[in-house]
């Protein structure tokens, strides 16, 4: 988490509390846009300085002439930096590293003229990350065009308490697993249906 000694004083620390209870108010992920093929270096300057971030990124292997071999790190969601911190640490974190804005939940309402940020919960991140940890499925991401359907588990994914669900991809017959970002998109890959559990929920 960020220095309270570098953070201005119009910027909450990273530990804030409520002020009515005097609970500790945990951070939140929000949505960072970046420059393009920028991600994974804004990403490293941010874990550099403490701040938690992440990259949407999926390692595959390229063979390269000469059947040559090598494990590239591919960015999945472009233009994008995950960052976990106080919703007042972000004027520190746009002033300080090249994140241009963050993404606004145009569904909430605006109160005293600010803008509402788009926040990825705990859980969709955690299922985020596994579905970018797996090597044996096809991953992808598309900003439209799902439909939710059935909840389902995936067999051997480590997010054990995590609900997917199903998704049909526009023109394409096979079955996907896929996790919905509000105001950004959808992660998906393909799985066979011999390691999908339905779930009633």
């Amino acid at each position: 988490m960020l220095n309270p000694s570098d953070i201005p004083t119009n910027v909450t620390p990273a530990l804030s509390t409520d002020g009515a209870e005097g609970v500790p108010v945990a951070p939140k992920w929000y949505v960072g846009f970046v420059a393009s093929r920028a991600e994974k270096a804004v990403r490293d300057q941010l874990l550099a300085a403490g701040i938690e971030a992440y990259a949407a990124t999926h390692s595959e292997i390229h063979i390269w002439r000469r059947n040559e071999r090598k494990v590239v790190e591919r960015v999945l969601i472009t233009n994008v930096v995950f960052i976990r911190a106080q919703k007042r640490e972000l004027i520190y974190i746009l002033k300080n590293f090249p994140v241009t804005a963050f993404m606004i939940d145009r569904a909430k309402k605006v109160e005293d003229y600010k803008p509402s940020y788009a926040i990825v919960t705990d859980a969709e991140m955690q299922l985020l990350q596994s579905i970018l940890r797996q090597q044996d499925y096809e991953v992808a991401f598309a900003t439209s065009g799902f439909s939710l359907g059935d909840h389902v588990r995936v067999l051997g994914f480590d997010a054990h308490n995590e609900l997917a669900q199903i998704v049909r991809i526009p023109g394409d017959d096979s079955t996907y697993v896929g996790i919905r970002f509000q105001n950004l998109g959808c992660a998906y890959m393909k799985v066979p249906i011999t390691s999908l559990i339905k779930v009633r929920l």
